[in-house]
């Protein structure tokens, strides 16, 4: 006859390594999260985010065997200290921000029809349908920055909703 002890050390052994994936799980979450941060802002060869940013949200995809990668991060902070991030990225050295608003918005691209497309009064931006929440769509008041190409073909956008003092930034390298 078997003896009880033995099928609750299996349960319990069950449950322990349940709890240890699960833990696991969690700190690759967060280290991917890390790295996909720090592998974007280098891309875009911009400074440390403001140390009080809050709403931090950063996906994105590398290339394993290309060299393909591209990266979406969407941070808050006050208008001080995205000025002080802007001033302070290598990137965007010398880039003219081009001002958005009610005469210029930038709005997703299925929001257009063709004909206002064509006159050249709003800017459009493909939205990423892997990225819900990044959605730098600015009807009010805001910036855009272009960061020119790097040398390893790096490229983006860092929109600025100067209402909400929301930054949204897109780098991509092909």
């Amino acid at each position: 006859m078997r003896k009880r002890g033995l099928r609750w050390k299996r349960v319990f052994a069950a449950v322990g390594a349940l709890v240890l994936l699960a833990a696991l799980g969690v700190v690759a979450t967060t280290f991917a999260s890390g790295s996909n941060l720090r592998q974007a802002l280098k891309m875009g060869r911009l400074a440390r985010l403001p140390e009080p940013a809050y709403g931090l949200r950063v996906d994105g995809k590398r290339g394993l065997f290309s060299p393909s990668s591209h990266f979406y991060l969407k941070f808050a902070a006050s208008a001080r200290e995205i000025d002080q991030f802007l001033a302070s990225s290598p990137g965007l050295v010398g880039v003219q921000p081009e001002a958005l608003g009610p005469e210029r918005m930038y709005l997703p691209q299925s929001a257009g029809s063709a004909a206002s497309r064509e006159s050249g009064d709003q800017l459009y931006f493909q939205p990423a349908e892997r990225y819900p929440w990044f959605n730098p769509t600015i009807r009010v008041k805001g910036r855009r920055y272009v960061i020119p190409p790097g040398a390893d073909g790096t490229h983006g956008e860092v929109v600025i909703d100067d209402v909400g003092h929301v930054v949204f930034i897109r780098v991509t390298r092909d």
